[in-house]
């Protein structure tokens, strides 16, 4: 997300969600990536959820901080959080890290999610387990 939105644009945006905190699951890449950049534009502060290492957020996290520094007087922050959304553990440890983080937790973005790229035949019932216990299970816990 090359651009940034302008102050302008961001204050005809969405002004109820400045202040407000979110946490984007899947936020380190794709449209979880995007989403915690847009959500930052708008004046939220975000939590950026990864799956295994801190670097894996850090293309994300670069362009929150481009659109922190451009929105600091309204106090938008953002924080890393590691989890995995299919490991029940992991999902309270990981909200419990954004809200204190953050201070609290206003919005949730259930985004993370996998696919396997592979014929239906090549599939094992593992890989199955595994898209299902990420996407569904994920989105429940």
């Amino acid at each position: 997300m090359a651009d940034i939105m302008s102050a302008e644009s961001r204050a005809v945006g969405l002004p109820g969600l400045r202040g407000k905190n979110v946490l984007v699951t899947g936020g380190s890449s794709g449209i979880g990536q995007a989403i915690a950049v847009r959500f930052a534009q708008y004046g939220a502060n975000v939590a950026i959820n990864y799956l295994r290492q801190p670097e894996e957020a850090h293309e994300t996290e670069q362009q929150v901080h481009a659109c922190v520094n451009r929105v600091r007087q309204e106090g938008v922050q953002d924080v890393l959080v590691g989890g995995d959304v299919s490991d029940e553990g992991d999902v309270v440890r990981m909200v419990l890290e954004a809200a204190e983080g953050l201070g609290g937790l206003d919005v949730l973005v259930n985004n993370a999610g996998i696919q396997i790229s592979r014929p239906t035949e090549e599939l094992s019932s593992a890989d199955f387990d595994r898209v299902l216990a990420v996407n569904l299970r994920g989105s429940f816990m």
